[in-house]
């Protein structure tokens, strides 16, 4: 995973590829950095093919777009994916487990013991779902607070699309 985020932030884009997780993943003392932002977007297909990744860990960021996937394009889709032991705290924007900004689909993944504090967009599964962002099937158990605007369980911000997933309230922070 860390390969992947080195590669595609220093400009392997993997347009319409599709990257299968063959594994489940431990990120434990890994300081993550999230796979794209706003100008660099992720474009390709990530399978986690039920599997899990753990102790995904982002402290004290200066950046924007916090998440295993800092931004989702609309050709981008992210599915089939645990995210399990999820510690996300930061003063940052568009912060979460999955990704920053969906402006593609994620679809049957579960977030799943997980922190999730940021300033404004902040949710589990997305900080903002974009205009042509889909949500669907996806399972939520998560602490979600922000300390700005547009604080949800699974969506901090969400602009004309439907949301059909789940989220199963644990602590208010």
């Amino acid at each position: 995973m860390a390969l992947l985020a080195k590669n595609f932030n220093e400009g392997t884009t993997y347009n319409g590829y599709t990257i299968t997780l063959d594994v489940d993943i431990d990120l434990n003392n890994i300081e993550w950095t999230p796979i794209g932002n706003n100008v660099n977007t992720f474009n390709g297909t990530f399978d986690g093919d039920n599997h899990t990744i753990s102790n995904l860990t982002i402290q004290n960021a200066t950046t924007d777009w916090q998440a295993l996937f800092g931004y989702v394009s609309s050709n981008g889709k992210i599915q089939n994916l645990t995210l399990s032991g999820v510690n996300i705290v930061t003063n940052q924007e568009y912060v979460a487990a999955v990704a920053g900004v969906n402006n593609g689909t994620i679809q049957d993944c579960t977030v799943t013991n997980a922190v999730i504090i940021g300033k404004n967009n902040v949710g589990a599964l997305a900080g903002a779902n974009a205009i042509y962002g889909q949500i669907t099937n996806n399972t939520v158990s998560a602490q979600v607070a922000g300390n700005g605007s547009f604080v949800g369980a699974l969506v901090g911000h969400k602009k004309l699309i439907t949301v059909k997933s789940r989220a199963t309230p644990t602590q208010a922070i």
